[in-house]
Order: structure tokens, then sequence, then C-alpha cells
């Protein structure tokens, strides 16, 4: 996959690559180089009390922090493979309406070190945090970390 792919095809190929992302009820995908935000209808992640079903909001969150690695890598360096490490979650309030995954670029500088190492070695390590809002409200946080690592051929 190149490393100039639009949003819409970006995601298009993220829904081949990973089935479930076509059941998840994703709106749009948004990378400015800064921040990433990732929208989805409520309607397809509701749980039985009809607020948002925590698996689906640690998937897209897990799924945000993901995109946003995998874009800033193909922007900057190339195409490398890029998988969660570990996470840890915070459900704050119940999701009442649509969802809104939002995730920053780290600091410049923990950047260019993750880069740097990644470029070095084969292989790097980088924490995000990934908020997620329901009608403007803070319902969840996700610090995870993510390793990226050279493709294999």
């Amino acid at each position: 996959m190149s490393s100039e792919l639009s949003k819409v095809e970006f995601l298009s190929w993220l829904q081949q690559k990973i089935p479930l992302l076509q059941h998840m009820g994703i709106q749009c995908l948004d990378f400015d180089r800064q921040t990433l935000q990732l929208r989805a209808a409520l309607a397809e992640n509701i749980n039985d009390k009809g607020t948002g079903f925590g698996g689906s909001i640690s998937a897209l969150a897990t799924l945000s922090g993901w995109s946003l690695v995998t874009l800033a890598l193909r922007q900057q360096l190339g195409d490398y493979d890029v998988v969660i490490r570990e996470s840890q979650m915070h459900y704050l309030a119940p999701a009442t309406a649509d969802l809104c995954c939002v995730v920053e670029m780290p600091q410049a500088q923990q950047w260019q070190g993750f880069c740097d190492r990644l470029q070095q070695k084969g292989r790097a390590r980088i924490a995000l945090q990934v908020n997620v809002y329901s009608a403007q409200v803070l319902v969840f946080k996700m610090d995870g970390s993510y390793t990226a690592l050279n493709k294999i051929a």
C-alpha cells in the first residue's frame, strides 16, 4: 500500500484488511499530521442498555492509535508493521451518541526518538493517549503502547 493514500483509500484498505471494521459504523477518519479523529455511529456499537458497547469503544480507540502511528510513519519514513503492545483503559461515562476518537501526535522530540530507534534497530515503541467522546463528553480514555517493526517480506 502506498504511503500517499488518501484518507478515504486508507479507511477502505483498513476495512478490507480488518473485516470487523465493515460493521462498526466508521463514518470518517481524518488525520492532519497532528491529530487523528475517527468517528463512528453509536447504532453499530450499541449494547443492551442503549449505550456504547465497551468492546466496540476499546476497539475503536485501539484502531485510532494504530492508525495515527501507521499514517505518520508512512508520511515520514515509509511502510512499517505497527501493533498494539499494551493498553490501559478507563471507562468514564456512558456513550449516548455517536463516537469520536481523538489522538494527538506525541511531542516532536519523543516522535523523533521513536523514528530514530526504528531506523537504527528495526523496532521501536511509543506511548499514546486516545480519548473517546460522545456528544462532546469524554467517555473513555486509553493509554496505549504501540510497537513499530520493519516489515517482514
